[in-house]
């Protein structure tokens, strides 16, 4: 089982996010880490007072990605990027079918560079942990694989010291998923960025989308 290093503070702030004066509503956000670490996450961008919050419904607006969209812009000159959403859930921590389908669209979509890896974390309301962690990816028919993934916590100044240290080599993240050889196409070129685009929502459980900057 692959594991997902998340920092201290980004544990702690996904909490606070999902269960401030929120009330039962379904809140989310979006997930920041190294762009060279694959299943390292560093910082979150909450979703802001635009997006469109119910009890069972968390879906973004256009003016909501628009600033998200701003913020993520800061990480890039830092040589961070998108590596994937947290969202809560009342009491369910599978991915919903509304979840995998959004899933499945942003891992086909020819406009997303995330080589088939996409991190989906759900907080829920009654569950321990209050946090679980999932690794989406794309089989052979286009079917939606999802993994459960441990989560591993340290200081975010830790990571950023010695990322390296706790990325799992290709040799290892291709026995975890037989199915996709990681892809070094391009390696050597300047990598591009992710933004995210708002979707017309599909169902109660659609979430965020992240589609690459047009260069």
């Amino acid at each position: 089982m692959q594991s997902i290093l998340l920092s201290v503070e980004v544990f702690a702030s996904i909490l606070v996010e999902c269960h401030r004066g929120m009330g039962k509503w379904e809140t989310g956000g979006i997930m920041i880490g190294p762009k060279q670490h694959t299943n390292i996450i560093t910082d979150i961008i909450p979703s802001t007072s635009f997006a469109e919050r119910r009890p069972s419904i968390y879906y973004q607006s256009e003016k909501d990605v628009q600033l998200l969209n701003q913020q993520l812009k800061q990480y890039h000159s830092n040589e961070y990027d998108f590596k994937g959403c947290f969202h809560k859930h009342r009491g369910m921590k599978e991915l919903s079918t509304g979840d995998l389908h959004t899933c499945s669209n942003i891992l086909q979509s020819p406009r997303y560079k995330i080589n088939n890896h996409l991190i989906m974390l759900i907080v829920t309301e009654t569950s321990i942990p209050p946090i679980f962690s999932y690794i989406v990816s794309l089989g052979h028919r286009k079917d939606v694989v999802v993994k459960e993934a441990n989560i591993k916590l340290l200081p975010k100044a830790c990571i950023e010291i010695c990322a390296e240290c706790f990325q799992p080599s290709n040799k290892e993240a291709y026995r975890e998923n037989p199915v996709h050889k990681p892809s070094t196409k391009g390696s050597k070129s300047k990598a591009k960025h992710c933004l995210i685009r708002s979707r017309e929502k599909q169902s109660d459980d659609n979430k965020l989308c992240q589609p690459k900057e047009r260069t």
